[in-house]
């Protein structure tokens, strides 16, 4: 099978915790299939109190694997971003030192790759 090509775009959401932090994952599920990922944004909707701070890693959120982030945490995009993620793969947003309660959203944009 010739391999195929898609555009993705994934959104997922997360509440903030008491401190005002929270996390969410994507990545490739399926054998033999690969993601680039070429944008990240995130967004707070409503006036926050506390600014959050954004940062996106390749993997678990530690600082070998930071990629970009943010100040505001909220309204922003880097569009520069290049990621390749494989099948168990994955990449990591995470909000810290926002508004408790509030809801924070990732979106990742880029290409699909599935087959050989």
């Amino acid at each position: 099978m010739a391999p195929q090509s898609r555009p993705i775009e994934f959104p997922a959401s997360v509440i903030l915790d008491v401190s005002g932090n929270g996390l969410v994952k994507f990545g490739p599920q399926t054998a033999r299939t690969r993601w680039h990922v070429t944008s990240v944004a995130v967004q707070i909707p409503g006036v926050l109190t506390n600014t959050p701070e954004a940062k996106v890693y390749r993997g678990e959120p530690q600082p070998s694997n930071f990629v970009t982030g943010t100040h505001t945490g909220n309204n922003d995009s880097d569009n520069a971003v290049d990621i390749l993620l494989f099948a168990g793969q994955y990449v990591t947003v995470q909000w810290t030192g926002g508004d408790s309660g509030v809801q924070a959203t990732a979106t990742i944009r880029g290409e699909q790759v599935t087959g050989s």
